[in-house]
């Protein structure tokens, strides 16, 4: 039932039946109604009371290292000092044979043919080319290679003239001069005043000894 806006009249014994009607009438009145233009923003309210401290946080260390204890398992290292493990790592299962590699063959000479090309010999005994390379700006000069050994000594020479002087001229001059006396000792005594016999004796016998040792030819 709509909404009758002049019931109840006078003085009249209202049914529950009857206001639920027009409640229910209202309240499609209402929603009929289209709403208005939005109003102002009011004003900004005081502060509200902080509230009560969250949970804590997730644990903030991070990993900074996985290594190998040498026993086929691994340790895990984390950035505030801890160590983790060891775990033991699950083996995959065995991989195919791969194809076979490349050809190993290494280029072991390059040897000019003239004309300005070359050769390439190749470790398996084959042989590539002529090649003839293009022309490019000369390179600087090498440097100098190092020297060969010394040949052989060649076969003595004739022996060579007869100097100024001969070997009798230098032997009878050697002979004229005395020998050396580094051999010879000194005599170390005091000489008394006036000199005894015997004092006198070994200054002469070293006198002797020393005019002996000095001669080339006794």
């Amino acid at each position: 039932m709509p909404f009758d806006p002049n019931w109840p009249i006078g003085d009249v014994v209202i049914s529950d039946t009857k206001m639920r009607e027009q409640f229910t009438g209202l309240k499609a009145l209402i929603d009929a109604t289209p709403a208005g233009p939005q109003g102002l923003p009011g004003e900004k309210g005081n502060p509200g009371e902080q509230g009560p401290a969250g949970p804590a946080g997730a644990d903030g260390r991070s990993i900074v290292n996985v290594r190998d204890d040498g026993l086929g398992r691994v340790l895990v290292e984390m950035s505030d000092g801890a160590t983790y493990g060891p775990f033991s790592v699950a083996s995959g299962p065995q991989g195919e044979t791969g194809s076979a590699g490349a050809d190993g063959r290494s280029v072991t000479n390059i040897r000019d043919i003239g004309s300005g090309s070359f050769m390439v010999d190749m470790s398996d005994g084959s042989s590539y080319g002529p090649f003839t390379p293009p022309p490019g700006a000369t390179g600087e000069r090498g440097s100098d290679g190092m020297s060969g050994a010394n040949g052989m000594d060649g076969a003595p020479g004739p022996q060579g003239p007869a100097g100024d002087v001969s070997a009798q001229q230098l032997s009878d001059a050697i002979n004229g001069t005395p020998r050396n006396v580094d051999g010879l000792g000194t005599l170390d005594i005091s000489i008394s005043d006036p000199p005894t016999q015997g004092e006198m004796q070994l200054v002469l016998d070293n006198y002797n000894n020393l005019v002996r040792a000095l001669r080339r030819n006794i």
